[in-house]
């Protein structure tokens, strides 16, 4: 079966991306044995028992689903079919073991402790592109000032991540501001190229940027982390609606079943069902 812009859909991720993708989607399609405008609701049923008799683990099983019901989204933005039938079929619940998450107030008290001088502006820059970017702490350290680039949409910034691979992805306004302000405090303003995030011997390092976050996480009563501010980007994109396979690629995860362990949304007493219960 020929399906319908499926090399355009699939060509926005990395090659390792498009292969599982594809095969998700072909096998649903295998299965189900119609054409994408004929896929109803209880398709999308059947198919997702098929995935628990089989024995998948709930992560397994929310990356094949997501990877079609976003095919399926795709279909709908080109006008191949009126309506994606497999939105809101319920998941099985994904099992995390226990994390601690950063809330708001945590991410507020850090920032507020952070000085407003040379290594103040450094280090809020670095902690802005984990939070608000989802870098990993190696990528903050990599980051040249030419890994920032101009584009239609405002600045993009080029990250290598885990075994070199590239992604470019837009720069968020509060990482733009930051990094301006810093590179202006340090005179850098106009250069073209150098690291980006200097300390007393050159480019910052790994163990400069743990002390950074245990420096301004002081007053919190948990153990903070860097990685924690990735976290927090992640289970803020999801909790936003944002496409699990969109967040996949700003964070530069092969498999969205990693994603899918940033949701921190299920375990948040503040949404829990007991507060919208009414008093009788």
């Amino acid at each position: 079966m020929k399906l319908i812009g499926l090399d355009q859909h699939l060509s926005m991720y990395s090659y390792n991306t498009r292969r599982v993708y594809k095969s998700d989607i072909e096998e649903f399609f295998n299965l189900c044995n119609c054409e994408p405008s004929e896929v109803t609701k209880l398709n999308g049923i059947e198919y997702l028992n098929y995935l628990k008799q089989n024995k998948l683990s709930t992560t397994s099983i929310a990356r094949k689903f997501c990877s079609i019901r976003s095919y399926f989204d795709f279909l709908v933005s080109i006008d191949h079919i009126d309506k994606n039938h497999l939105k809101g079929i319920k998941l099985p619940r994904i099992k995390h073991k226990e994390k601690q998450w950063l809330t708001d107030e945590d991410v507020k008290t850090i920032l507020s402790s952070i000085p407003n001088n040379t290594s103040g502006k450094r280090d809020r820059a670095m902690i802005f592109l984990m939070l608000y970017n989802g870098l990993r702490r190696s990528e903050v350290i990599g980051l040249n000032i030419e890994s920032i680039l101009p584009s239609d949409v405002g600045p993009v910034i080029r990250i290598e991540g885990k075994g070199d691979k590239i992604r470019t992805r837009p720069l968020h306004p509060e990482c733009v501001s930051a990094i301006k302000s810093y590179l202006k405090e340090t005179g850098r303003l106009s250069e073209k190229s150098g690291p980006l995030f200097l300390g007393k011997k050159g480019r910052v390092s790994s163990d400069l940027i743990y002390k950074v976050v245990k420096k301004y996480s002081k007053k919190l009563k948990k153990h903070v982390h860097p990685h924690m501010f990735r976290a927090k980007f992640a289970s803020m994109a999801l909790e936003a609606g944002v496409e699990i396979t969109s967040v996949q690629e700003d964070m530069g995860h092969v498999s969205v079943e990693t994603t899918a362990m940033y949701d921190a949304s299920k375990k948040s007493y503040e949404r829990s069902s007991v507060h919208r219960i009414r008093k009788i």
